[in-house]
């Protein structure tokens, strides 16, 4: 959980995503809790609630300053799987994905032609 305060604090959207679930679902303990609330009200107050700020662009700071400025890896979790078991097939992948992983409403094709494009970027 440590180093994933780290990254998240080093600007890391994905990893702030995962803090946050982490922390909503109690998994977080108080330290790192406090540290990554410590950190976001330090960024709130100064960019989001600074008077000199454009109110065109409070909201975009705003989702800065929760860490989530950037792209947010949301196949994180198929990528991790699809890592693990490069000797499974996309096809045989995507059947045991939709019952481990969060794939929302994909189809096992869909999630078939994500286990792919993942796969494909990594070579």
């Amino acid at each position: 959980m440590q180093e994933l305060l780290q990254r998240a604090l080093g600007g890391d959207a994905t990893a702030a995503a995962e803090l946050w679930r982490a922390i909503a679902e109690g998994k977080a303990d108080d330290v790192i809790t406090a540290a990554w609330a410590r950190d976001v009200a330090k960024h709130v107050a100064a960019k989001v609630l600074n008077p000199e700020t454009p109110a065109n662009r409070r909201a975009e700071l705003a989702r800065a300053a929760l860490g989530l400025e950037g792209r947010v890896d949301t196949n994180w979790q198929l990528r991790e799987l699809a890592e693990r078991h490069p000797d499974v097939t996309a096809a045989e992948l995507a059947v045991v994905a939709d019952l481990v992983v969060d794939v929302g409403k994909a189809k096992p094709h869909q999630i078939k032609r994500k286990i792919e494009y993942i796969r494909s970027k990594r070579k």
